[in-house]
């Protein structure tokens, strides 16, 4: 049935005109009649006129936003959002009119959007890949018979009493609530509690009662112990609690990663699903896991309500379930209550009794900056990463006890140093110094071994000590993703390549959704020549997180190693990194006989990257049959430490044709890397 009067009309940015013409096609092959404009028609009467008529006309609008959209203060988007939301001021009855999708990672907290937009349910399909959800949700609302969770919510907070509405479920946000009164927080307690039951469950199913199955404790306990804490849903007031939120489930997680009965799926992975609808049955099938735990948070003032419940993915049966209100300083008792009331429920016992952890918050500020630094270090840019290290360090400020954030600063310091970022020699330095803050403060920190370990090998080039300090790590914590990858990166800096491919793939295993494992598996398979190989995990990296960077320069390489001149470029302009997408022009260009736009892309790769990714600078140099530049390069990334040259300098195919020089030798040895 096409839904000839019910058409949805979707309106995007110039560059998000890929990501909108595939949920266009995948609309109108459910049926549904969809307005999607790349035509010519972009300016005068003719414009104005055909887009205020069809807007006016649709019964459904899809706004596309994006960092391109946030981006942009001006363009035709924007002109049709005001239409539409003049739309919604005109409109007779209160019937579902936007939808708004997000297709990458910006976060909702900080899209520049009308405010109309944020007082509805907002979809997240990154890279405008549609699901069968979002298509039963497009049909469900051009039908009438859905209001959304926030519609819904706001209904059932009113029949509770006739003061203000409650909070909404989904993104929705209004400066009433800035006022809110004690009285009032009941009522929100009231509507977060039964919005935990009846809207973030994703299965949709009635809690447990009387009347449902109970599952025999016998039967539970023989079953694989592998559970996924999903990210918490905000149900602030202001929805502005999004970073404790996520901080929650990351420290409810963390406890149940201490028993070594249970298998937990880490944090990159279960957030992958933050914001969906996805089913939990699906969602238990992708993360390979028996049981989830999902939840909410309210925060208003010194006060907080906690809701939690642990689901088994297969029958989607609730097998526990637990609400608390308290002051927000009592939060670590909460989490431990939580992860306690999960492993009891799964008939094992939380095995980590941790004092510090367990007890009355004794700095809530350097919580707040703690968590808000886990929110800024998740989100893949660069930089996140420097937002990230403030919080640390402003939370190990206020509390110089707090070895967590002690270990997250160490850590952020090593990935300034991957990334590119900084100085990797000043980052490298850094991260030194945090991880032996931390293990002052915690002697068997498995994150501040894991820290050490790679500076060892990246930075002093000390691979005995490296190894030992990994095993010391992996001994703690065996199953923790990070040191792993970091275990991984050493073992193929020493030609281990088997025992590096063993490591890398069992972080991936525990962590399947984190861009930065799938780039080192990358890297490690082009520098061995596995170009077909390497191929995937680069992919895999821009599928999880499409702003990821470097991984479009690689891609280009490993083209431009095929000899597939076409294809290189147009991988590279794509590369998000301005360093890494220089080196990849200045190869480019090259290799099309354009010498002189080599040249300049060259001039501002060194301009840029000279003291950051001087490795980056001697690959083009390489690619431009340039030795003697290229050795010069190369010494540069040595006084620097850039650990591309570590983790590359064995076996980039870039560099093939210098290794019979005797300064590759001479530079083998000052890396300790001759057997």
């Amino acid at each position: 049935m096409i839904y000839a009067k019910k058409a949805v009309f979707i309106s995007y940015a110039s560059e998000d005109g890929d990501a909108a013409r595939r949920i266009s096609e995948t609309l109108n092959a459910a049926g549904i009649e969809v307005w999607f404009d790349q035509s010519a028609l972009k300016s005068g009467d003719a414009w104005d006129q055909m887009i205020r008529h069809k807007i006016r006309e649709s019964a459904l609008l899809i706004p596309i936003i994006s960092a391109h959209t946030n981006a942009r203060t001006e363009g035709y988007f924007r002109r049709e959002w005001k239409l539409a939301v003049d739309r919604t001021i005109d409109m007779a009855d209160d019937a579902p009119f936007l939808l708004p999708v997000v297709i990458d990672d910006l976060q909702e907290s900080i899209a520049r959007v009308p405010d109309k937009f944020r007082a509805v349910h907002w979809s997240r399909l990154r890279g405008g890949e549609p699901s069968q959800a979002f298509v039963d949700r497009v049909l469900s609302l051009l039908a009438g018979d859905e209001r959304g969770e926030a519609h819904s919510m706001q209904i059932e907070a009113s029949s509770k009493s006739n003061a203000a509405p409650a909070a909404k479920s989904g993104r929705s946000r209004s400066p009433a609530w800035a006022r809110v009164g004690w009285g009032l927080l009941v009522i929100l307690f009231i509507a977060a509690g039964y919005a935990a039951i009846q809207s973030v469950s994703r299965t949709h199913q009635d809690p447990p009662s009387a009347a449902t199955p109970q599952i025999d404790p016998a039967v539970i306990a023989e079953r694989e112990k592998s559970i996924a804490v999903l990210p918490y849903v905000d149900m602030s007031p202001l929805k502005d609690q999004e970073y404790f939120a996520d901080g929650m489930a990351e420290e409810v997680l963390d406890l149940l990663a201490k028993n070594p009965k249970i298998r937990v799926t880490s944090r990159t992975s279960s957030f992958q699903f933050k914001g969906g609808k996805e089913d939990l049955r699906s969602i238990g099938k992708r993360l390979n896991v028996a049981y989830v735990v999902e939840g909410t948070v309210l925060r208003v003032g010194s006060r907080i309500r906690v809701t939690s419940q642990l689901i088994e993915t297969g029958s989607g049966v609730h097998l526990w379930a637990d609400s608390q209100d308290r002051d927000f300083g009592d939060v670590l008792k909460i989490q431990q209550q939580i992860a306690t009331g999960v492993a009891r429920a799964l008939q094992v016992v939380v095995a980590a009794n941790d004092d510090r952890r367990s007890g009355h918050l004794t700095n809530t500020e350097a919580y707040t900056e703690y968590l808000k630094g886990l929110h800024a270090l998740d989100s893949f840019h660069q930089a996140s990463l420097f937002e990230a290290q403030s919080s640390f360090e402003h939370a190990l400020a206020l509390d110089p006890s707090f070895v967590r954030a002690a270990e997250a600063l160490a850590h952020t310091h090593v990935t300034l140093a991957l990334d590119e970022s900084m100085s990797p020699l000043l980052a490298w330095q850094e991260a030194r110094k945090a991880a032996n803050a931390a293990l002052a403060l915690d002697p068997n920190s498995s994150s501040a071994h894991a820290v050490l370990g790679i500076v060892y090998g990246f930075n002093d080039f000390k691979w005995e000590e490296a190894e030992r300090e990994i095993a010391i790590a992996i001994a703690l914590k065996p199953r923790d993703s990070i040191t792993l990858n970091y275990a991984a990166r050493i073992a193929h800096a020493q030609a281990r390549e088997d025992e590096a491919l063993r490591r890398i793939n069992a972080a991936i295993s525990v962590d399947p959704f984190d861009p930065y494992a799938q780039m080192t598996l990358g890297q490690m398979l082009y520098s061995i020549g596995d170009l077909d190989g390497a191929e995937v995990p680069f992919r895999r990296s821009l599928e999880i997180s499409p702003l990821f960077d470097g991984s479009h320069f690689y891609l280009g390489m490993i083209q431009l190693l095929r000899g597939d001149r076409a294809a290189a470029h147009a991988e590279i302009p794509a590369e998000v990194a301005e360093n890494a997408r220089n080196a990849g022009l200045t190869m480019d260009f090259f290799a099309h006989g354009r010498k002189a736009e080599s040249d300049a892309a060259l001039a501002r790769l060194i301009l840029s990257s000279s003291n950051r990714w001087p490795f980056g600078i001697a690959q083009a140099y390489a690619f431009r049959h340039e030795w003697d530049q290229t050795f010069q390069w190369l010494d540069r990334s040595f006084e620097l430490r850039d650990p591309d040259l570590a983790l590359n300098v064995r076996g980039d195919p870039l560099l093939v044709a210098v290794q019979t020089d005797r300064r590759y030798k001479k530079l083998l040895q000052r890396l300790n890397m001759l057997q």
